[in-house]
């Protein structure tokens, strides 16, 4: 696989390289796109998981600045058998398909750049106007891309549709760890073999159906209709290798010709459409505590997010996707005796990282920082799958740096009070949708949507403050671990007074667009009153509530 360098350079190398103890480290994979980069991300890490489990935390923290020679990881992974598993275009068992042992063609042959997803696009892809379609009607991708691009979307947890169906809230958003080197990466992601839920099972993974569904010899002879609802096959959590991917439905590759891979540029043997089948393997047990709870968090009364966009007639700035209330707070650490002040505890693989960092600090073997200090490239990163229509839309991301040498006091400070911010940015949307709904509903009087409009608004208060609430938790992390104790909290307090007054005033701005008051005497008493309400609700700081009351 072509492999990035740090100094850039780029080389050709089998995966059991990406540990080589060279003066340039490989850093990463030639980006390709999003999916398919992050699917071969997690396809590697998978492999690593099922083949080198480390025993313990001590195991996994030394593994992480000394990495196995070449061979060794080269011989653990083919030892258990685990490349022959990931044959894209097996004769029988191909990665993430099956083969039918009798086909009378029964299933509808759909474009392969079904499979592409970007960016949302609403059902663009089925008028041919989706970002990927540029390539054509005829394009074709190789075996071994559509495997990537399936195992990126199966780390999220479906809504009973297969591949195609979005997850929404929690189960839309996964945590990655990142480093400076792919090792690092990598293994960092890796979970020690006694963690919850993984101390009972074997170690290596078993080459067999437990660990890689698609080698389940009873999947090909189902039947292929649509209507046998009973056409299943029940899987128990016991049946299952806590390192293993779920596999739902049954897909195969069609119509394979020699030609060019839309995505890779590669020649070779090419897809250029793909059957489903709706029924497969039936997982009898809650799809959040599978194989892939590892990268997610565990969240409490957290709602689904508001899919529909709806735009104002004012400008707002455009509305990403993923934002801070969604993604920040799984990012941070947690204690055990604090858990209930947040709802939301952390990602295993973070989890992992708070226990074992001390003994990360360790200086890297190419001279460079070590690997927990603030100058290192050590960081979370976030990523979400955004719906388009009923298939996957996409993926997007953010990252933020881990400060793993701050104390376990600083650290925890820092979950919290972002935490409290996350909550406090909240708090002022909620109240600027609630008087937008408010103003409108007098004003439409049944003749329209104010609910949208008032989401529209909490929306974009949301996206203009993202940029502001990121900031507060870099500064916030620069003060902490201070030698003066009455500084620091002075510091901490004004960081957090400036992001209220911020979200405060950008809530008040969104509510002036929207539905200005002097500019429409008839509608402007109602609006005045709305908007004197909102002046109440907003979480201002105390000094400036005061100095409001007054005037």
């Amino acid at each position: 696989m072509p492999m990035i360098r740090r100094s850039g350079r780029i080389d050709n190398l089998p995966l059991w390289r990406v540990g080589d103890r060279h003066k340039d480290p490989v850093t990463g994979f030639i980006p390709v796109g999003l999916a398919v980069e992050t699917g071969l991300f997690w396809l590697l890490r998978d492999a690593m998981q099922a083949a080198m489990a480390p025993a313990d935390g001590g195991a996994w923290a030394a593994r992480v600045n000394d990495p196995p020679p070449p061979e060794a990881l080269r011989e653990a992974l083919e030892r258990t058998g685990h490349w022959g598993a990931f044959d894209a275009a097996h004769p029988t068992h191909p990665c993430w398909q099956v083969r039918p042992k009798t086909w009378t063609g029964s299933a509808e042959k759909e474009p392969i750049l079904a499979l592409l997803p970007d960016t949302a696009t609403g059902e663009a892809h089925k008028n041919g106007a989706d970002v990927f379609a540029s390539p054509g009607d005829g394009a074709v991708l190789l075996p071994c891309a559509v495997a990537l691009l399936v195992w990126a979307n199966t780390v999220f947890p479906t809504g009973g549709g297969g591949y195609y169906n979005p997850s929404f809230g929690d189960s839309a958003l996964k945590y990655m760890l990142r480093a400076d080197t792919l090792w690092r990466s990598l293994w960092l992601n890796v979970l020690p073999a006694d963690s919850p839920g993984m101390d009972a099972a074997d170690w290596p993974a078993p080459c067999n159906e437990r660990t890689w569904p698609w080698l389940h010899e009873k999947l090909r002879g189902m039947d292929l209709g649509k209507a046998e609802k009973g056409e299943e096959i029940g899987v128990a959590e016991a049946d299952v290798h806590p390192a293993a991917p779920q596999m739902p439905r049954r897909y195969l590759l069609g119509g394979i010709t020699e030609a060019a891979c839309a995505l890779t540029g590669v020649h070779g043997p090419c897809a250029d459409g793909l059957h489903r089948w709706p029924h497969g393997l039936a997982y009898r047990f809650d799809p959040k505590l599978d194989a892939r709870r590892c990268w997610s968090v565990a969240m409490r009364g957290k709602k689904e997010p508001d899919t529909e966009r709806v735009e104002l007639d004012v400008p707002l700035k455009t509305a990403a996707t993923m934002r801070f209330d969604d993604w920040l707070e799984g990012t941070l650490p947690s204690d055990e005796n604090r858990q209930k002040k947040s709802p939301i505890s952390p990602a295993p693989i973070l989890r992992v990282l708070s226990l074992e960092r001390q003994k990360l600090r360790l200086g890297r073997r190419d001279g460079g920082t070590a690997l927990g200090g603030r100058a290192s490239a050590l960081s979370v990163t976030a990523i979400g799958r955004v719906a388009s229509g009923k298939a996957a839309g996409g993926f997007e991301t953010r990252s933020l740096p881990y400060y793993a040498d701050l104390s376990d006091e600083a650290l925890i400070d820092l979950a919290l009070e972002v935490r409290e911010a996350v909550e406090i940015a909240v708090q002022a949307g909620d109240a600027l949708k609630a008087q937008v709904e408010s103003a409108l509903k007098r004003e439409l009087d049944g003749r329209g949507a104010p609910g949208k409009q008032a989401a529209a608004a909490k929306d974009a208060h949301r996206a203009r403050l993202e940029e502001t609430v990121v900031r507060y938790h870099a500064d916030l992390a620069a003060v902490l671990d201070g030698e003066d104790e009455a500084e620091e909290r002075d510091e901490r307090q004004a960081l957090l007074d400036r992001l209220r007054r911020q979200a405060c005033t950008t809530a008040l701005d969104i509510f002036d667009d929207l539905l200005p008051v002097a500019d429409d005497p008839l509608r402007g008493p109602s609006r005045a009153k709305a908007r004197a309400e909102l002046l109440k609700r907003l979480p201002w700081c105390k000094s400036v509530q005061q100095k409001r009351e007054a005037a």
